[in-house]
C-alpha cells in the first residue's frame, strides 16, 4: 500500500478515488505498515479541501483492517474521508453523492 500511495497519490490529489482491494492479501500488513501508508498520503496529499477515497474489500477482516487504517490517517490528520464498502455500486454511489 505504500508504494502504491507514493506513486499514485500525487497525481489523484484532487480527485476522488475508488480502491478496490477485494482481491488484496492483507495477511502481511502490520499496524506500523499502516501507520506509514498514512503518514505517506499526508505528505503527498493537499490540505486544502476533503477528498473522499473509497476502498472496496471483501471478508470482515479485510474490511477491520481498512477502518482501522482509516482511523490511523485520520489521526494522522490526513485530509481525506474514508469509507469501507462490500461492493463496487456502493462505494460509486458514495463517491458520487455531495455529501
Amino acid at each position: 500500500m505504500k508504494a502504491v500511495a507514493a506513486e499514485h497519490f500525487p497525481h489523484l490529489a484532487n480527485r476522488n478515488k475508488l480502491f478496490d482491494m477485494s482481491a488484496a492479501d492483507f495477511s502481511a500488513l502490520t499496524e506500523a505498515n499502516l501507520s506509514a501508508v498514512a503518514q505517506k498520503v499526508l505528505y503527498t496529499q493537499p490540505q486544502g479541501g476533503t477528498q473522499k477515497t473509497a476502498f472496496v474489500a471483501v471478508g470482515i477482516a479485510s474490511r477491520m483492517l481498512l477502518s482501522r487504517y482509516s482511523v490511523m490517517a485520520f489521526e494522522s490528520r490526513v485530509p481525506v474521508e474514508y469509507r469501507v464498502f462490500g461492493d463496487v455500486d456502493q462505494a460509486v454511489a458514495w463517491l458520487k453523492s455531495s455529501a
